[in-house]
């Protein structure tokens, strides 16, 4: 693996800005790899468009923070960013970084003159599970220079954007570079023993598209295999209080659900959490490259997981995971209790798992990735300023 700690195209200076203020999958990445920049010598700052749980974490890890107010833009009023747009070209005008990396299309707008005016180079990190639309791609970009890259987590959403992104940012590279996970912070555990006692988790913020309502029914039938099974819902559970609400109006009403569920809310201690687990769980109806199915894997957690989007890029079916059809609980219940039931099958799972996280999901290799392709877009646009 490259090292890039000594190459002369690293660059010096990088704001990373993000698109939210809550610590979801794509700012935890964004922490992560700026974490990995800085330890290669790499002057790091962070822009974050509100105060929240991602700007703390970042205060946490001792980098330079900044925090403006950058609403996110509005199709229906564009003149909403103006004042935050100006205030970050000043801020970038004057330190002047060599990389303006967008880690949402929200972030790149307000951005994108600034980084243009100030010989940046920047590029747009799009993380979420669902494609651009084109009327968002056309007014993100309208009148102001466009990106000189986009990137995607994975392949399923490169393919979904691809054609759009192409006619629209005809200029821009267009790659992909998935998420990656710290394994320092994530040592394999040993595999779950035999007790009696299952424990099942589930590790996404309550929000429907993530669909825990089919946890809440593939239980009972998990149940009638596993009778001492029990289910942890790991997320944060503020997002969306009338589903989270519900969630747990569920709990306390069903009598097969009852006293099996624990909502142990937004966490800061996944890694350990995972340890305590015989069996991962995810359910979600779309997504990209999910961060808690790569650390369950480092880990040595088995994991099953739905067939959507990214998920098929993270877990080989029947290697290094199992992969069920989403909106299909008995499914999962009859993959899970499979699972639960054969010990050789989780070890198996656990090793490969980790194995296939270290080749293809260590954050330095998606590090590296990164520079790879700075580099190249950096040099495509003749910006070798110091």
């Amino acid at each position: 693996m490259k090292d890039w700690t000594t190459k002369p195209n690293l660059p010096r200076r990088l704001l990373f800005a993000a698109g939210g203020a809550q610590l979801g999958g794509g700012n935890r990445f964004l922490l992560l790899t700026a974490a990995e920049l800085r330890r290669r010598g790499v002057d790091v700052r962070l822009l974050f468009p509100s105060d929240g749980p991602a700007a703390a974490e970042a205060r946490r890890r001792a980098f330079g923070t900044v925090v403006l107010p950058l609403p996110a833009p509005d199709l229906a009023a564009p003149w909403s960013t103006v004042n935050g747009a100006v205030t970050a070209m000043r801020m970038i005008l004057s330190w002047t970084p060599q990389i303006v990396h967008a880690n949402d299309i929200a972030a790149a707008r307000p951005l994108a003159l600034a980084a243009r005016l100030a010989g940046s180079t920047l590029v747009c990190h799009v993380h979420r599970s669902e494609p651009l639309t084109e009327r968002e791609v056309i007014w993100s970009f309208r009148g102001l220079p466009g990106p000189h890259a986009m990137i995607d987590v994975c392949e399923a959403m490169g393919t979904a954007n691809g054609t759009l992104l192409r006619r629209h940012l005809p200029h821009a590279a267009h790659t992909i570079v998935p998420n990656g996970v710290d394994l320092t912070e994530l040592a394999p555990i040993a595999p779950a023993g035999d007790s009696a006692r299952r424990r099942v988790g589930y590790i996404a913020n309550l929000l429907p598209v993530k669909r825990h309502d089919d946890l809440l029914d593939m239980l009972p039938r998990l149940a009638a295999a596993h009778p001492n099974v029990e289910l942890w819902l790991i997320g944060d559970d503020s997002l969306d209080a009338d589903y989270s609400a519900r969630l747990r109006q569920r709990c306390d009403t069903e009598t097969e659900l009852r006293g099996r569920v624990r909502f142990l809310g937004r966490r800061d201690d996944v890694p350990s959490l995972l340890g305590q687990l015989d069996l991962v769980i995810h359910a979600a109806e779309r997504e990209a490259c999910s961060l808690a199915l790569l650390e369950a894997l480092a880990r040595g957690v088995p994991v099953v997981a739905s067939d959507a989007g990214g998920n098929r890029e993270i877990i080989e079916d029947g290697v290094s995971g199992w992969l069920v059809p989403p909106g299909r609980p008995d499914l999962l219940a009859e993959r899970a209790a499979a699972v639960l039931g054969d010990p050789q099958a989780r070890r198996r799972c656990a090793e490969l798992g980790r194995l296939r996280v270290e080749r293809h999901f260590d954050i330095r290799r998606t590090t590296v990735a990164l520079l790879d392709l700075y580099r190249v877009v950096r040099a495509a646009s003749g910006a070798e300023r110091p």
